[in-house]
């Protein structure tokens, strides 16, 4: 991934990710964490940087490892990637 001249790189994620789909959870994702209002917020509008990029694609990746988990890589669906969003939060970095 690259944002701006800073690539990016998470070494989460598996396999069953590279499926149609997967790309538009990770923009939802995204566009979730940036609409989020920001304790450093000024009335100018926010700034997407690589800390953002990193965060999110390192979120995405963790939901898609869990999805794995449940269904299996083969059978696995952006939709489950969706599904296991909740469980990355509530997870204590196992």
């Amino acid at each position: 991934m690259h944002g701006g001249r800073s690539p990016v790189l998470s070494a989460t994620g598996c396999a069953g990710m590279a499926k149609g789909g997967s790309g538009d959870v990770f923009a939802g994702m995204l566009g979730a964490h940036l609409a989020k209002p920001h304790p450093e917020a000024s009335e100018a509008p926010r700034r997407m940087d690589a800390m953002d990029l990193a965060l999110v694609a390192e979120l995405h990746g963790l939901a898609g490892l869990i999805a794995e988990r449940r269904i299996g890589s083969e059978g696995m669906t952006a939709q489950d990637i969706v599904a296991a969003i909740p469980e990355v939060f509530r997870s204590d970095g196992d």
